[in-house]
């Protein structure tokens, strides 16, 4: 049901700064929310087709890539989905009332000319959390959830890496728990046909680097009988790192990426120098946050 549409429109970084966020200091769980912010399909699309070929080809993209962008797929796919029953929109894409109402009078008009049409855009919303700290361990969890279903649902990948940080200001070693009750990443699949219960499928990680890298590639549909019939609506990546010796922890850094395959081919993550994280060019980098995190709760964010 799936074909090539939006095959690279999210290879545009988003990157958010926010400030300085403290909590009251404990050793105990809490669910409190560092950063929550969405990522909008239509957005994506707009500031992508502006851009000239030669500024498009700067950033990687190539001469197919730049075609299919500035074609009219998208909205031959948004026609497409407005010959569909109200039920199936509702079911399969997650569409309200009045995202249907809307997609119903459109005419294939270029989104630039229908801005009414954003609302109608799968976004990505992702959330950054600190589920504990103390100077003995820190457990931190990224959570994302779709709008809608998205234009291309192949394979996604989220990771994360991290470095600890002594009383003392000096690097400090911290390991990932390998308890997968404490690091894991937990997708939650609905159906497409609507009326059966959501399915969580919770996993280990891949882990490059028990001080400091860990990642997961999950599927963006499951197949049954060769149709597609669920999408991976919601899910998260947690980590719980602990001291390994003697000393205290004084922060974690993190940094948390979220990659969404656009083009056909096998996702895989890479640890440039420095503190950061990069995806292969099948993969378009939805979203990068750096954050500081301290023993007593103090959230630093970049």
């Amino acid at each position: 049901m799936q074909r090539k549409v939006l095959s690279i429109i999210l290879t545009f970084v988003l990157t958010l700064t926010m400030g300085v966020t403290s909590f009251a200091a404990s050793d105990d769980s809490s669910s409190e929310v560092i950063e929550s912010f969405t990522i909008n399909e239509y957005d994506v699309i707009k500031e992508l087709r502006v851009k000239s070929d030669r500024d498009l080809v700067k950033n990687g993209y190539n001469k197919e890539q730049i075609k299919e962008l500035k074609s009219d797929s998208y909205e031959k796919d948004l026609l497409k989905r407005a010959q569909l029953s109200d039920s199936e929109l509702k079911s399969n894409y997650n569409y309200s009332e009045e995202q249907i109402e809307i997609l119903r009078s459109y005419k294939g008009t270029p989104i630039e000319e229908t801005p009414e049409m954003r609302l109608l855009a799968a976004t990505c919303t992702p959330t950054v959390s600190v589920l504990a700290y103390s100077t003995a361990s820190m457990t931190i969890k990224l959570a994302w959830n779709w709008s809608t279903l998205p234009s291309m649902i192949v394979s996604d990948i989220a990771a994360v890496r991290w470095q600890g940080t002594d009383t003392a200001g000096n690097p400090l070693n911290v390991a990932l728990s390998n308890n997968t009750s404490y690091s894991y990443c937990n997708v939650n699949y609905v159906y497409l046909a609507g009326g059966a219960a959501a399915q969580s499928i919770k996993s280990a990680l891949s882990v490059t680097d028990a001080y400091g890298k860990a990642s997961k590639t999950f599927a963006m549909t499951k197949i049954t009988n060769g149709q597609i019939d669920q999408w991976a609506k919601s899910g998260e990546l947690r980590i719980k790192v602990d001291k390994t010796g003697t000393a205290l922890i004084k922060e974690v850094a993190i940094c948390y990426s979220y990659g969404h395959q656009t083009i056909a081919g096998n996702p895989t993550v890479s640890w440039p120098s420095g503190f950061s994280i990069s995806f292969n060019s099948v993969v378009s980098k939805m979203f990068t946050e750096t954050k500081r995190i301290s023993n007593t709760g103090v959230i630093t964010s970049y």
